[in-house]
């Protein structure tokens, strides 16, 4: 089975692959927009653990019910790491397959984007199964997230600052990056 770290790791072989200054950079952003986004889903998971007593998610049902802000944050990380605009991860990926439909071999480029979205297709399926249903019986409406809301938004924001225009700071850690790695635009 195909999980969606394994993807990850391909997506960044594929920019380093692939090569050249906007294959390596979009390889580069994606290490970091997957961190944000898969570190905040570890947290948002955490509060669900909370709430649900269990790590089976196919024991998690109706978690937009139960905990609608855990639910709404976890459903909004979940489409940050899939590559879901207005988030980092949909720039990184759009970096680095744009460089490989120009860099080349296309078809490598056109048939990773055809089995991503069959990933993506099956980690959103997962999750609409967590989010929508009827939750066990004894589970109260409220959420366990108060205690990791400031961690939680930091992370959000960085998610959606590196979705926009890059911060030149970034710009430039990233470009240095680069040079180390000895790519020059």
């Amino acid at each position: 089975m195909i999980t969606e770290t394994a993807t990850s790791n391909l997506l960044i072989c594929l920019g380093l692959g692939f090569g050249g200054y906007w294959a390596v950079l979009g390889a580069l952003l994606h290490i970091i927009s997957h961190a944000l986004s898969k570190s905040l889903l570890f947290m948002l998971s955490g509060n669900i653990l909370l709430k649900y007593q269990t790590t089976d998610i196919r024991k998690v049902r109706g978690l937009l019910r139960v905990s609608p802000l855990t639910g709404g944050a976890f459903l909004a990380a979940t489409l940050a790491l899939i590559g879901v605009p207005p988030f980092a991860p949909f720039i990184s990926e759009f970096i680095i397959f744009r460089a490989g439909l120009e860099r080349g071999p296309r078809w490598i480029a056109v048939t990773a984007v055809a089995l991503l979205a069959v990933v993506f297709a099956g980690m959103l399926a997962s999750v609409n199964q967590m989010m929508y249903g009827l939750p066990p019986d004894k589970l109260k409406r409220g959420g366990v997230l108060r205690w990791s809301l400031a961690p939680l938004v930091i992370n959000f924001a960085l998610l959606l600052v590196l979705g926009a225009p890059l911060p030149n700071a970034i710009i430039a850690a990233l470009q240095g990056a680069l040079a180390v790695l000895g790519v020059g635009q």
